[in-house]
């Protein structure tokens, strides 16, 4: 979903979930979302590195915010490109469209 709606994401999942996703063609946020928690095999030290970095995030100021929207916009715009050209996604965006 966040990719039908051209939103940044952290996922809250699996190591290398994220290694994974840039091998299908996709683009994740770093540098301006910190993706060290996608090494992380422990699963507690995982979750505590996702929840500081949505800390971040949530505390980033109006200015902030909307810097981070315009650095992440062409990248976001990228990975609806790329799902689109993938052909599971008729039937994907059937299922959650």
């Amino acid at each position: 979903r966040p990719i039908l709606n051209l939103q940044p994401f952290i996922i809250v999942g699996n190591p290398y979930t994220l290694k994974e996703l840039r091998e299908e063609g996709f683009k994740t946020f770093h540098p301006f979302i910190n993706e060290s928690y996608d090494k992380e095999l422990d699963d507690v030290k995982r979750l505590r590195l996702i929840i500081e970095e949505v800390d971040r995030l949530s505390n980033l100021t109006e200015v902030e915010l909307f810097e981070f929207i315009d650095n992440v916009k062409p990248i976001v715009e990228h990975n609806l490109n790329t799902l689109r050209s993938k052909p599971y996604y008729g039937h994907l965006h059937k299922l959650i469209g």
